[in-house]
């Protein structure tokens, strides 16, 4: 059955279903690879679809290309499935600097769980 009907027959997917509607934002730290997202979070994500609606969301990514195509093909996957995105890239070339982007993403979903 299609994820839109929202009748999902494992347990995982129904913890994962009720993790996901549960916030009004997200954070997606992707690796660039192949010129796109990682496939596990590409199929992370199209396992749900009325989850998603309405949410918004922000992305990181690095890789090649400072993981630039790999948040644009996000963009596009978050798009289908009605999620507004950030426009603004700032592009990040992993190592320490990764580090500071977790601490502040970890600051702003904790913001946002508690509105």
């Amino acid at each position: 059955m299609p994820p839109v009907f929202g009748h999902y027959s494992h347990d995982h997917t129904r913890v994962w279903s009720a993790k996901i509607a549960s916030f009004d934002g997200y954070v997606f730290v992707t690796p660039e690879h192949n010129h796109a997202t990682s496939d596990a979070l590409k199929n992370a994500i199209e396992f749900l679809h009325n989850e998603w609606i309405n949410k918004a969301a922000g992305f990181i990514g690095y890789g090649g290309m400072s993981g630039a195509r790999a948040v644009e093909d996000l963009r596009l996957i978050m798009g289908e499935v009605q999620v507004a995105t950030v426009r603004a890239l700032r592009p990040r070339n992993g190592g320490p600097r990764i580090a500071s982007v977790w601490k502040w993403r970890t600051k702003w979903v904790r913001t946002i769980k508690t509105k």
